[in-house]
Formats: structure tokens, sequence, C-alpha cells
């Protein structure tokens, strides 16, 4: 079996014991691993900092050069927003930001310009100023990019012009088993939500968001990181 299919078969394993802990363990040791600072906020920074040094490596050795340029950029900003930016750490403070800030942190996706309402809101009843602001939340922008460029673009790249397109911008596909993987790990995360009280629902959020962190750390080092020949 490839090393690529091993590590995806590993990283199902890993999500589906990580999620089904999260929503059927004990609350006590659950709340341990998923409050601010915790488990899992840490390892979600620990998955983007692996990103970001793998994805400079890359960078060095020139290998998929542009993608490696964007995503140790995007891991760079993924890594100081999961942090607040080691405003804990490092007992720094920016009072003009955090007085913006729902949860007065130093971070860009808790402002409250961005209104602070979710999905669950605009489910319960249409209305216009909620839907742009849960569409041009920072939350909802991320799960955009994410899907499209791990879900969408890849399904798309059947297309010839857009297959094309894609090649000549150095875009590197993934396994069908990833996509599948990252599908049915997110999903279980929304469908274990059903029926749960509002704690639950915000550990899977937190596990969801640790999944996010973890497959793109995956993903550069698959994919991005220069193979040996």
């Amino acid at each position: 079996m490839k090393l690529n299919q091993i590590t995806i078969a590993l990283s199902l394993l890993f999500g589906l014991v990580a999620i089904f802990y999260i929503r059927f363990g004990n609350r006590e040791n659950v709340f341990f691993l998923t409050k601010e600072d915790g488990a899992v906020e840490n390892l979600s920074a620990i998955f983007y900092l692996v990103g970001f040094f793998v994805s400079l490596i890359s960078i060095f050795r020139k290998e998929h050069v542009l993608l490696a340029i964007i995503w140790a950029a995007l891991c760079f900003l993924f890594l100081g927003e999961e942090t607040s930016w080691f405003q804990r750490l490092l007992g720094y403070s920016v009072p003009f930001v955090e007085q913006q800030n729902l949860q007065h942190e130093f971070n860009i996706h808790n402002l409250a310009i961005f209104g602070g309402s979710n999905l669950t809101e605009l489910l319960a009843g249409f209305d216009l100023k909620i839907f742009l602001n849960v569409i041009c939340s920072p939350q909802t922008l991320f799960q955009i990019g994410f899907f499209g460029y791990f879900i969408i673009i890849p399904l798309s790249l059947h297309i010839s012009k857009i297959n094309t397109l894609m090649s000549n911008i150095g875009y590197k596909k993934t396994d069908t088993s990833f996509i599948l993987v990252i599908l049915s790990l997110i999903a279980l995360t929304f469908f274990l939500r059903y029926n749960c009280s509002s704690d639950v629902k915000n550990d899977l959020s937190e596990i969801r968001e640790l999944l996010y962190a973890y497959f793109i750390m995956i993903y550069i080092i698959l994919y991005i990181y220069p193979q040996q020949k």
C-alpha cells in the first residue's frame, strides 16, 4: 500500500476516534480537551505550525513554489487567528482591537463588525442582514475556501479546460480517498450535532476546526513537500 493511502487510512481512524470521543465521551474530560487553550486548540495550532514550516521547506527546495508560498501564508494566518496571535502566551494587549472583538481578544474572526451571526439563526428565519453577516463572516469564508480547494476543484478537474488551467498554475490534485475521508468526517461532525445540547455542539465545532487544521497539514506534507524520487 502506498504511503499516501496508509496516511489517509490513519487519518480516517484519527478523525473517527476524535469525533466519537468528543460526542459520547465523559463530559468533564471532553470539556478539559475542548476548553480555551485546551488540547484541541493547541493541536490545531501545532498542525498549522507544522504546515507552515513544511511549506517553507518546500519553498527553499523549489518544489511547488507557488502553492507552497500560498499555504505558508495561509498557515501563518490561521495559526495567528487560532492563538489570537499568541496574545495569552505573550501577555500583550491591543485595547482598540479588543474593544471591537466579541471575545475581547486580538484576532480578526471574532470582530463585532462581522455580527457574530451563525447558520442556526439564519435557518430560524431568513433575514437579509443575518444572511450577509453569515456569508461574509471569516468562518464562512474559511469553509468556502476549504471545501472549494479540497472538494470542488478536484471534482471540477474532470472538465478539460479547468484541468489545464489548474495544471498550469501548479495545483496538486489529491487522491479520491483523501476527498472522501474529508467529506465523511466533516459531515459526521454536523450529523452528530442533531438533538444535542449547546455544549456538545460547541465541542463538535471545536473538533471540526481541528480536522480542518489536520487535513491542511496532511495535504501539505503529502502533496506539496518534495518527495524522494
